[in-house]
């Protein structure tokens, strides 16, 4: 997110097992030759998360949209249709200009870049969630991919912190295959901490979708104490998205509670073309987190609001990876 993202949970770096932010040394760029990760790749992570850098740098706030109700934004080839409350954060001339230089330096730039922000997030030195797409033509979807598969690179993960201005990213998840309406796509989540002096617990998804055209690239980044305030919301923009430009159905989210799992949530996308759910994460769960799960003999009762979602008790089929400020805590 951005220096100094939130107010902190008491997490400590020194007690993460993450990449810290410094350049690599001559070791590291010797393993990322050994590894066979191209110089392309890691180049990505520095140059086409350049729309997030800036925006968290501070860039965009006086170029933030009003809110946008029952919209749909537009890329070269595909569409999503925004839950209401959603800020479209907008690219500014320094932005622009600085993505023509890096083009002309031959780094391969996004067709297209959406910073939107859910309700209730402000884009400030303090923004608490943030979704971040981009469109990509097939050769620069063939770098992402690569830097997704080797996040834990030290090179990748190293270039990932600095692209989203935080300490130290870690606790990469397998990567997994997600089946949503704008088709079939490879997702991985993960844990960052960002910058002093506050240290603030985040927990990410980023997921690849190819297309005929082009593929979405998205980032969805939110404070992991506060995910019950817009996960959910994040993710109804993430289902509501086509590939191929059509006009895209709004999705709906549906969060799981399982008596056999009562420390998470499990977050579940609606296909609406085809009214399935898809499991996309499992959360935290706690007094912390403003969701607690308690059980009788007879029911199960979630206590607190989850934004954005319905609530229904269920079965989980994945497993919470985000790591626990509360834990961070007591260490």
């Amino acid at each position: 997110m951005t220096r100094s993202t939130i107010r902190t949970f008491g997490s400590r770096p020194e007690a993460c097992s993450g990449t810290s932010v410094r350049k690599p040394c001559r070791c590291a760029q010797g393993r990322k030759a050994r590894s066979g990760i191209s110089h392309g790749s890691v180049q990505y992570f520095f140059s086409a998360n350049f729309l997030l850098r800036a925006a968290l740098s501070g860039w965009l706030l006086r170029y933030t949209s009003g809110t946008l109700n029952k919209e749909v934004i537009r890329g070269v080839n595909f569409t999503a249709a925004l839950p209401p409350g959603f800020v479209v954060v907008p690219p500014n001339p320094m932005m622009q200009y600085s993505a023509m230089m890096a083009r002309m330096r031959g780094i391969p730039q996004p067709l297209s870049m959406f910073l939107l922000l859910p309700p209730g997030s402000q884009l400030s030195q303090f923004t608490p969630a943030l979704v971040a797409i981009e469109e990509l033509d097939p050769g620069t979807a063939q770098l992402a991919m690569m830097g997704i598969q080797n996040l834990e690179s030290p090179d990748v993960a190293w270039g990932l912190a600095q692209s989203l201005q935080v300490q130290s990213v870690f606790n990469f998840t397998a990567m997994r295959q997600l089946t949503l309406q704008m088709g079939t796509g490879w997702c991985r989540e993960f844990d960052a901490v960002g910058m002093p002096p506050f240290h603030v617990a985040i927990h990410a998804l980023v997921m690849l979708v190819p297309g005929p055209q082009s593929s979405v690239k998205v980032m969805v980044m939110v404070h992991t104490q506060r995910w019950s305030e817009f996960l959910a919301l994040c993710l109804q923009l993430i289902g509501g998205m086509s590939i191929t430009g059509g006009n895209p159905q709004p999705a709906s989210v549906v969060a799981i509670a399982d008596p056999r799992h009562p420390d998470q949530v499990q977050l579940n996308i609606i296909n609406p073309r085809t009214e399935q759910q898809m499991p996309v994460m499992s959360v935290p769960a706690g007094a912390i987190y403003n969701v607690t799960i308690h059980m009788d003999d007879h029911s199960v009762h979630v206590n607190g609001s989850i934004q954005g979602a319905g609530i229904a008790v269920g079965e989980h089929s994945l497993a919470s990876t985000a790591v626990r400020p509360e834990k961070e805590t007591d260490r």
